[in-house]
């Protein structure tokens, strides 16, 4: 949940300072100490928002790739089981075979 609120925050923060960046071009364009300000409060919150996005990033493909190694392992378990089973079977017919070759000679 906190996590949303400053997802939500620093994409605010981000939009409004572009908009003040704005309003201070247009308003204060020839004062250059307002403007580089203003510049500077857009870097800072231009590299918050970044930083936002990858975190959502990095979070989801963690997320992703848990749940493909829990698929996989679940996969390999019942390959597992389905081998052993197999092997079973071929046991079990292995033992009839040879049951039917030692009847067929008497």
């Amino acid at each position: 949940m906190l996590r949303k609120i400053a997802n939500i925050f620093f994409t605010l923060f981000f939009v409004a300072s572009i908009i003040f960046e704005h309003y201070c071009i247009r308003e204060c364009g020839d004062s250059a100490l307002i403007v580089v300000c203003g510049g500077l409060v857009v870097i800072i919150a231009a590299f918050l928002f970044i930083d936002v996005l990858v975190s959502v990033y990095t979070r989801e493909r963690d997320y992703i790739l848990e749940k493909q190694k829990e698929q996989n392992e679940a996969a390999v378990k019942g390959l597992r089981e389905d081998l052993q089973e197999l092997l079973k079977y071929q046991k079990a017919l292995y033992v009839v075979a040879k049951k039917n070759e030692k009847s067929g000679e008497n």
